[in-house]
């Protein structure tokens, strides 16, 4: 199972971001290895700046997908990234 991608504009400031669900390898899940997922934020001139640990959202567990939309009333987008648990 692949990672994911979600366009929206975090820091409202009109212009479109991305945000990467981790995808490790099938080798890496199997030595137990993660990845991080990733935001990156448009700067506005073709390129992409990563502000992943500014915006706290570097989720080392295996995420399969990922939504957006306003849950608390801030103004604010909200992410919501969904994630496999193992619980064995």
């Amino acid at each position: 199972m692949s990672g994911g991608a979600i366009l929206f504009d975090y820091d409202r400031d009109g212009w479109v971001d991305i945000y990467f669900t981790n995808a490790p390898t099938v080798a890496m899940a199997v030595k137990g290895q993660t990845s991080k997922s990733a935001l990156y934020h448009n700067n506005h001139d073709g390129t992409f700046t990563d502000v992943t640990a500014k915006a706290g959202v570097a989720d080392g567990r295996w995420s399969a997908g990922a939504a957006f939309g306003h849950y608390d009333g801030d103004g604010f987008l909200d992410l919501m990234v969904s994630n496999y648990v193992d619980f064995h």
